[in-house]
């Protein structure tokens, strides 16, 4: 229920402090107050948990429209990004999985979608990348962005098959344009941080099998000829409770006795996983 409207430019310290304010002000027995918190948490009339500083800013951020405390907290930060702020964001968000604040900055900028082969690859948009492809394929193998990535990483890289099955198929097509136009299934890529470090090389196939969980995209790239033995790959991909990475890769001939895939499995309370690397072969 939205009663209260956010000013042209909203401050979050502002809105912190707002939320502060209302904590106090329940605490103290303030019925105004009171009534404000359990109109938006009617759960808290039902099981009279104590307010918290984090039940008041939900609270207030459901007066201002947002479901959660987040929402407004990504509203607020984002509107004074400049276009290249977005970009950047927007690209980060995809790839680790954040789509509510990725699809917040779509929203407010929509050329985003279509700023360069990358943000196409990311978002499943496949008759863009097949238009830009057709205009020129030399652009599958020409990196591209801040980071001077393949569009082949953007692709393997997306979190946007978690979206729906659409994007899922959406993202299998563009990684097999990608591939028909010429693109290395075992391209790596690196990150260079603000102090210097750099990560990497890592290869395209430790996106769908060790970062975004995506078997059926992993499964495109080892066809393709994406070498299975790959440490982050592997490594990695005994992060997943379902195995189907872990197992696709063994099936194409990762070695389980090295990369410390084991070790990494025992990370984790997963039988199934340890006997699975144990009956490849894992010491």
């Amino acid at each position: 229920m939205t009663t209260r409207t956010l000013p042209q430019q909203p401050s979050l310290p502002q809105l912190r402090k707002q939320a502060k304010e209302l904590l106090r002000a329940v605490r103290s027995g303030d019925s105004t107050a009171v009534e404000r918190v359990t109109a938006q948490l009617q759960r808290l009339a039902k099981d009279a948990r104590p307010i918290s500083l984090s039940l008041a800013q939900l609270a207030l951020a459901r007066e201002y429209g947002f479901d959660s405390w987040p929402k407004l907290k990504i509203f607020v930060e984002t509107q004074g990004f400049t276009f290249e702020e977005k970009l950047r964001h927007f690209v980060d968000a995809a790839m680790t999985g954040r789509l509510y604040f990725a699809n917040h900055l779509l929203k407010s900028e929509p050329k985003l979608a279509s700023y360069s082969l990358g943000t196409a690859c990311l978002i499943g948009d496949v008759e863009a990348v097949r238009r830009m492809l057709a205009k020129d394929p030399k652009l599958a193998t020409t990196p591209i962005g801040r980071w001077n990535w393949l569009p082949i990483v953007y692709a393997t890289h997306s979190s946007y098959h978690e979206e729906s099955a659409e994007k899922r198929q959406a993202l299998l097509d563009i990684t097999q344009l990608l591939l028909e136009h010429g693109a290395d299934p075992n391209s790596t890529y690196s990150v260079t941080y603000l102090d210097g470090q750099v990560e990497g090389p890592n290869p395209v196939i430790y996106g769908p099998a060790g970062h975004t969980n995506f078997p059926e995209l992993a499964e495109l790239l080892l066809k393709a000829g994406a070498n299975p033995d790959e440490k982050e790959a592997l490594y990695h991909s005994t992060e997943f409770p379902d195995h189907r990475c872990t197992r696709l890769l063994l099936q194409y001939g990762a070695r389980p006795t090295k990369w410390g895939a084991l070790h990494h499995q025992l990370d984790r309370d997963d039988l199934a996983g340890v006997k699975l690397l144990l009956e490849a072969g894992a010491d």
